[in-house]
């Protein structure tokens, strides 16, 4: 049943096989020709991504595909034109549909798993979500595996996804795609349940997929290139349902209906029917024991470039079957030894590569990508080097952990002494600055007091002498001397005012330039970063050393949480008095937790909450995803 069986693996990847292979050296050329039609203001921005788009499509379908190097470098332009200028953000989410392809069809397992979850990133950034992309991806790796079991476990955790495509193609009209991913998911698994012999979920499945079918050619005209996958797809289910089924004319009508697509879409790429139904029509006339037409087939698929792990297996399969049908029981046997010897190959090459590449992640992005293969476990034939080399690894990882955990000790032993450094720090600059204080308050004083009270009776005497004399000819020059020694006194009683109160805003212009320091070191190496602080006159008369310090902690731990989660363009930090109490608030527009900070479990937060309780007031904490994070502490005064 199998080998009659063959469902749409490529429907929603769009990577069709060839027939014939042109040259990758004429598709350079045609690279090069549309970049330099470009350059020549031939064409815009947005042609021009249409243009490499149309281009890729063709090549793919003529089962021309490149090294994942080399298509990162054809598509350099295209990225930065899809990046950096104002063009529909539906090309980017192109630009990775377009590797995903080519790493489809050159077989690079975990390169299709990366572009598949990079489409998926980028169309959810677009409001395109393509949900089932990496699930398609997933079950048609695990359908070359012949892990019929795997694909259904994997379905089954995203069974609902699959059937709320249907509710989201009833209302709404751009979901096409999401459309075509979800048939590519139950072309795979109506294919495991098939083979499984579960026939109600067959029908299950092939229910799920006509609606959804329906839904799409509902929506028709649209792209033409995804109504001829639509349309191949809901033949395609047809005919494994009637195959299935036994109904082998009804199956061979539908064989000639699915070939008719290619004049139908005679302006589409339509390569890949001829190659599907070669596999499909010798299976169904082996079937049906039509011994000469499936020969034919047979010879055609046979001399079919090579395109899947899988393909010498399944004609070695196919020729075995036609040679038993026809009393050559030798030959067929032979024959399914190729077979096995092949599908057994197949088989060694997915194992080596399909758990970790299935789930790569591919580390370049900008001009080349380099495919991470994690540790693999290989078998063991003798017992002796399992046990040698279990020992080692405990060794080797025991010798790191107890390294690790010596210099976490040290780390936190240095970060230990550097806070208590700080703070015996911040301590004697206290005392210098209260003493500083002190000094311009008694200077002030002695001014206001011994000068201008000084001055003060001079200016009575000279007024006495000029209004007892008034007729004595020096009281001109006294009425002078007066009004020098007047605005002497006006000078020196301005001027200690002025000292009491620069000592009395001392204590806050020393607080905010720590701030504004401890800002500026945090933030020095962060590009586009813009911080503000605002201290309120006169809010820090009657705070103590110690509230300072821990108003400090508290600010400092808010800045080590921006640094490490926020991603903040602003940071501002304020503090005022608010009748009683003294209030802190520091504030970020950055990415916040999307939830109440009281269910974050970090030192950080906790750290604040439990300064601010030391202090006698409160912390509260608002966050959001969008409108980033506000830490506000709350402290009475008369707790200082």
């Amino acid at each position: 049943m199998h080998n009659m069986i063959s469902l749409l693996t490529t429907l929603a990847l769009s990577a069709f096989l060839l027939i014939m292979i042109p040259s990758n050296v004429q598709a350079q050329e045609q690279f090069n020709d549309i970049n330099q039609a470009y350059h020549q203001g031939q064409l815009t921005d947005t042609s021009y991504l249409k243009r490499v788009d149309s281009l890729t499509s063709h090549l793919l379908a003529q089962g021309v595909f490149f090294p994942v190097d080399t298509l990162l470098h054809h598509l350099k332009l295209y990225q930065n034109i899809a990046w950096n200028r104002n063009v529909p953000g539906h090309f980017r989410v192109d630009y990775y549909l377009i590797q995903l392809n080519n790493a489809h069809m050159a077989n690079l397992r975990g390169a299709a798993m990366y572009f598949a979850e990079k489409v998926t990133q980028e169309a959810d950034r677009q409001n395109d979500p393509r949900p089932l992309i990496e699930l398609a991806v997933k079950t048609y790796i695990f359908s070359i595996q012949k892990n019929y079991k795997k694909i259904i476990q994997t379905y089954k955790k995203s069974e609902q996804a699959v059937h709320n495509v249907l509710h989201i193609l009833q209302s709404d009209t751009t979901a096409f795609k999401a459309g075509l991913d979800a048939l590519q998911v139950l072309s795979a698994v109506m294919n495991a349940y098939a083979n499984l012999k579960d026939t109600a979920q067959v029908m299950e499945v092939y229910t799920l997929a006509t609606q959804i079918g329906k839904q799409l050619t509902q929506r028709y005209p649209v792209n033409r290139g995804n109504m001829l996958l639509a349309d191949f797809a809901l033949l395609e289910f047809d005919f494994v349902l009637a195959s299935i089924q036994q109904d082998y004319g009804k199956a061979e009508r539908l064989l000639d209906e699915i070939t008719a697509l290619k004049e139908t879409y005679s302006d589409q790429a339509t390569g890949f029917i001829d190659y599907n139904l070669m596999e499909w029509r010798t299976g169904h006339y082996i079937h049906i024991g039509n011994l000469d037409s499936a020969a034919i087939y047979v010879k055609r698929y046979e001399t079919t470039p090579t395109f899947s792990d899988t393909q010498p297996a399944v004609v070695n399969t196919y020729k075995a079957r036609l040679a038993a049908l026809q009393n050559n029981y030798k030959q067929a046997y032979e024959l399914l030894g190729k077979a096995l010897e092949e599908n057994g190959k197949a088989q060694s090459t997915l194992m080596e590569e399909l758990d970790d590449l299935l789930y790569a992640y591919t580390e370049a992005e900008s001009n080349k990508l380099a495919l991470e293969h994690a540790e693999r476990e290989k078998r063991k034939h003798i017992q002796w080097i399992v046990a040698i080399s279990a020992l080692a690894i405990a060794v080797v990882l025991g010798v790191y952990l107890y390294m690790r955990k010596e210099k976490q000790q040290a780390k936190n032993r240095i970060a230990s002494l550097q806070e208590i450094a700080n703070a015996q720090i911040a301590s004697m600059e206290e005392i210098k600055a209260q003493a500083i204080q002190e000094e311009q308050k008694r200077l002030a004083r002695e001014l206001h007091d011994g000068l201008s009270s000084t001055l003060a009776g001079i200016k009575h005497q000279l007024d006495l002498l000029c209004l007892t004399n008034p007729s004595n000819p020096l009281v001109s020059r006294l009425a002078s001397i007066e009004n020098q020694v007047n605005d002497a006194y006006a000078i020196a009683r301005g001027k200690s005012h002025q000292w009491y109160q620069d000592a009395e805003l001392f204590q806050e212009t020393l607080f905010k330039t720590r701030i504004e320091k401890l800002l500026d070191t945090a933030f020095r190496a962060t590009n586009g970063v813009s911080t503000n602080v605002q201290v309120d006159d006169y809010v820090l008369g009657n705070v103590q050393t110690e509230m300072k310090i821990e108003l400090l902690r508290i600010i400092q731990e808010s800045i080590t949480n921006i640094l490490k989660h926020a991603k903040a363009k602003t940071v501002s930090v304020l503090l005022y008095g608010e009748g009683d109490h003294l209030i802190l608030t520091i504030s970020d527009d950055g990415r916040g937790w999307g939830s109440s900070s009281r269910n974050i479990s970090g030192l950080g937060i906790r750290s604040i909450y439990e300064r601010a309780k030391n202090l006698g007031g409160t912390a509260n904490i608002r966050t959001s995803t969008t409108a980033g994070t506000e830490v506000e502490v709350s402290i009475p005064l008369s707790s200082s």
